[in-house]
């Protein structure tokens, strides 16, 4: 949507696609700045569309976006509920705690190793905040 391209950065790109699923809130505000174009992973930008999907019928949680993928035939393009859960690495809660949680519909947790790797993202995910503001302001 912007005039100049944006830096390839995909653990950006993740961490936006797990606040959109987080925080639904913030997702008109979100496309009033990005457009699924501005991704550069084509998996991102399938999420990003199973998201919007969601969001147009009126929940946005694991459910409603593999679902919205799955009549889509893309469940699979978005990796699945492991390329789901992805997109939560590196994603913070307001209160500096990660975010652990179950996908409600199967009754499991995430797959393993997201949580540990989520660990190891988030001072990524948090330096690169400030730079993520900037993105959008």
């Amino acid at each position: 949507m912007k005039d100049t391209p944006l830096p390839e950065a995909r653990e950006y790109e993740r961490a936006l696609l797990g606040s959109m699923i987080l925080f639904p809130a913030i997702i008109p505000v979100i496309l009033s700045r990005l457009g699924r174009d501005d991704f550069f992973s084509t998996k991102h930008r399938v999420i990003f569309d199973g998201i919007l999907a969601a969001a147009a019928k009126g929940v946005v949680d694991f459910n409603t976006i593999r679902e919205a993928l799955g009549e889509a035939g893309k469940f699979g393009d978005a990796g699945g509920d492991r390329g789901l859960g992805e997109m939560l690495d590196g994603v913070m809660q307001p209160t500096s705690q990660l975010w652990t949680p179950t996908l409600t519909g199967s009754k499991r947790s995430l797959p393993p190793g997201t949580f540990s790797t989520s660990v190891k993202l988030w001072p990524r995910a948090y330096r690169a905040e400030s730079r993520l503001k900037m993105l959008l302001t």
